[in-house]
């Protein structure tokens, strides 16, 4: 008796007992695209040149006024609705004025959702309750470097005698203060 075995593909020990198919069998060599190829090769190199240009620190990429004023920017969706569009702004205003308050309360607010912003800015009271809160913020820091520097001992004799030292101790109390306020004001 014969011991045959059905077999559903042919084992072939190498890829080389094959022939080619005839649809993979092109006409096209490397050596007749060698002026594609050279095309490409002039272009990669073109790439690495201005990669290696902008990789290096005293480059600074800079535009034409022309240029600049032919781009078309993308519409941004606002962060808030007839107040702030998304992108850089300069918050510019009196030194302490309180611009840094008001600007964590704000960010704060939105950064957190909370509906109050939105129910302010369609009542068209969202400035005067950014002013006031930053009023408010402002006071209170005054108030509390103040009466901090007072129970301890941060005098102007001291800040005579000691100016190191007085920095130091004045920085301690400036920082404690702004995170109460921050604690007690912006974040409620």
């Amino acid at each position: 008796m014969e011991n045959k075995k059905e077999m559903t593909t042919p084992i072939i020990p190498a890829a080389t007992d094959m022939e080619q198919s005839i649809q993979k069998c092109t006409d096209n060599s490397i050596v007749n695209q060698n002026e594609d190829f050279k095309a490409y090769e002039q272009s990669f190199e073109e790439m690495q040149r201005e990669i290696l240009r902008q990789l290096d620190p005293s480059y600074l990429k800079t535009v034409s006024m022309t240029k600049l004023y032919d781009t078309v920017f993308e519409v941004q969706t606002p962060l808030i609705d007839g107040l702030i569009e998304r992108g850089t702004y300069l918050f510019v205003g009196s030194p302490k004025v309180g611009k840094s308050f008001m600007m964590a309360q704000l960010a704060y607010h939105i950064s957190t959702g909370r509906v109050l912003y939105m129910n302010l800015l369609t009542s068209g009271n969202l400035n005067n309750y950014l002013a006031d809160i930053d009023e408010q913020a402002e006071d209170m820091f005054l108030r509390l470097v103040k009466q901090m520097a007072e129970r301890e001992g941060v005098t102007e004799e001291l800040k005579a005698n000691n100016q190191l030292e007085w920095v130091r101790l004045m920085n301690n109390i400036r920082n404690r203060a702004v995170e109460i306020v921050t604690t007690n004001l912006i974040y409620n």
